[in-house]
């Protein structure tokens, strides 16, 4: 890691998969990813560019759906330091008669980013204190941001079903080629069919299905090396360098943010 740069990942109390994420980041950049999560956070210093030239400054809120592609790296030798919270569908999904989608994408709202910083110096305080704090900023969010999901293109059939099948055989996927001969299409349509729905290739979006299933399998106790094997990966070594160019952060720290859940709720991990 850079000197000046710091990374700090926590799992929330009111959930595991529910992430909190504080850091500073100068040179990392992270490449193009999506999360299965929303990611709604809060710039507290410097500047970030995300994709397609978007800049987030110091005190704007940053909004990103689910399984939404983007970027990050900063815009100036000062770097950048934010808090994110990587919130699961489920966890919003339960106020709402259809799954919403954030509208915008970097906002300047100070009732927003102040409802959200309320939300994180919660963290530490009781669980039910965490869990009401969170959900009222997300209430703030939605309530200003939410709306409907877009619809999906034509191709998007064909896409969801090559991405069912890279999910089942994430381990020995077969080539492109291959995929589009099962689902009866020609290599160029699928790429263009999959790159229109999930904004990215059929091996980026395998390389992140599999980070997404070693963060499982860690929560569920297993090792650094048997997850990466578990998953697909060739070593432990090449999880690592996906999964910060994903998530910011190493196994490692993601292995004791689950830990150190695990002993503050007196429990087993959940999966």
């Amino acid at each position: 890691m850079e000197a000046g740069e710091f990374v700090r990942y926590r799992c929330h109390p009111v959930a595991p998969e529910l992430g909190v994420l504080h850091a500073r980041y100068r040179r990392h950049a992270f490449g193009r990813h999506a999360h299965p999560t929303y990611a709604i956070g809060v710039i507290d210093h410097g500047s970030e560019e995300l994709s397609y030239g978007e800049y987030a400054g110091a005190g704007d809120v940053v909004l990103i759906n689910p399984e939404t592609v983007h970027a990050g790296h900063a815009m100036t030798d000062e770097g950048w330091a934010y808090h994110v919270f990587y919130v699961p569908v489920e966890f919003v999904q339960s106020g709402f008669s259809k799954t919403p989608a954030l509208t915008r994408r970097i906002v300047d709202d100070p009732s927003a980013r102040n409802a959200l910083r309320t939300a994180i110096r919660a963290i530490d305080e009781d669980v039910c204190t965490a869990d009401t704090l969170l959900s009222a900023a997300l209430a703030n969010v939605f309530g200003r941001y939410g709306g409907l999901p877009p619809e999906r293109g034509p191709g998007a059939p064909v896409a969801v079903a090559a991405r069912d099948i890279l999910s089942d055989e994430h381990r020995t996927p077969p080539s492109l080629g291959e995929l589009a001969e099962l689902l009866g299409t020609n290599r160029f349509a699928l790429l263009r069919a999959f790159r229109d729905t999930y904004g990215l290739p059929p091996h980026a979006y395998l390389t992140q299905y599999r980070v997404r299933k070693a963060c499982t399998l860690i929560r569920r106790g297993a090792g650094l090396a048997g997850a990466a094997a578990a998953v697909g990966f060739v070593d432990q070594a090449h999880l690592s360098r996906h999964f910060r160019k994903t998530l910011g952060i190493t196994p490692g720290q993601y292995r004791r943010a689950v830990q150190e859940r695990t002993r503050t709720a007196g429990r087993a991990p959940l999966g």
